[in-house]
């Protein structure tokens, strides 16, 4: 299951440098999403490179926590197929032991933060490549009740109220000031395939997925401004061409969705998989929660 950590303030280094950045003119946007600008013509930290790497580790032991049940390391994963975006990283990085990040130009930026998602402008990332090696970590995840999960933070933990009937609340844990729920069914087993829906409640949101930017889908929950992305990144043989992250191609055939809004200071990430669900069926569940 997820563990949750607080990064060093690389995420602030950019948002100090965004400020200097005019606002967009649009009376109508609220003002923390005119500050979320995508940092054109700025020449980002050099501490990029870490900030993406601590942030694809954090994906990495997300994924390794949900199969640590299996032999070793990610035995589920020895032919490729179609896998949600923390899963083809990881797997990324089991197989080829490293990841390409490409160098980012002032003229060009290739990524933009916005809720703690990290966009990617996959024209910009076309560019040569260079590797970063990351390490294999394992980690043994740990499951709270609802009331013990809710002592441990100052905000209410909202649960939905709207979910799939097969679908059940099977594992809760804390870190912080961030909680993680997930939900599949109670009678079948954690595999690819499992039904589920993974929510995440976070006060931190330095660390969110990794989308395309072509894909991102302006939406609302409960009035609250929303991003809403479907499908994932898949081996680049079998994604968009056109949708490029280094040795992975997004696929809007996966059956993933991602919705991500904020609530005051608390951001809500919840991903559906393996479930056929419409854009306007993931919000009704976001909306349910109470």
């Amino acid at each position: 299951m997820p563990r949750h950590r607080n990064h060093q303030n690389h995420s602030d280094d950019l948002s100090a440098e965004a400020a200097d950045v005019p606002l967009q003119d649009d009376a109508d946007t609220p003002a923390f999403i005119q500050h979320m600008v995508a940092f054109r013509d700025i020449q980002p930290p050099m501490d990029l490179k870490q900030q993406l790497k601590e942030q694809m580790m954090e994906q990495y032991v997300q994924q390794s926590q949900r199969h640590s049940k299996d032999k070793g390391r990610f035995a589920l994963f020895q032919r490729p197929r179609a896998i949600g975006l923390g899963v083809a990283l990881a797997l990324v990085l089991l197989v080829g032991a490293s990841i390409t990040i490409p160098p980012v130009r002032a003229s060009m930026v290739a990524i933009y933060q916005y809720m703690g998602i990290l966009f990617v402008n996959t024209e910009a990332m076309r560019d040569t490549n260079t590797s970063m090696e990351v390490p294999i970590v394992e980690s043994t995840p740990i499951g709270l009740t609802l009331e013990q999960a809710q002592e441990q933070v100052s905000f209410h933990i909202g649960v939905p109220e709207k979910l799939p009937e097969e679908l059940k609340l099977v594992h809760i844990s804390t870190s912080e000031q961030n909680v993680f729920l997930k939900y599949h069914p109670s009678h079948n087993s954690n595999t690819q395939d499992t039904p589920e829906i993974l929510l995440r409640i976070r006060t931190d949101m330095r660390s969110g997925p990794f989308l395309p930017d072509s894909r991102r889908e302006d939406v609302q929950v409960h009035q609250n401004p929303a991003v809403f992305v479907h499908g994932g990144w898949n081996d680049a043989e079998q994604g968009d061409p056109d949708t490029i992250m280094g040795d992975l191609a997004w696929d809007d055939s996966i059956d993933t969705n991602w919705l991500l809004w904020e609530v005051g200071d608390v951001t809500y990430w919840m991903e559906t998989r393996n479930m056929p669900l419409s854009r306007v069926e993931v919000i009704e569940i976001a909306e349910s929660i109470k």
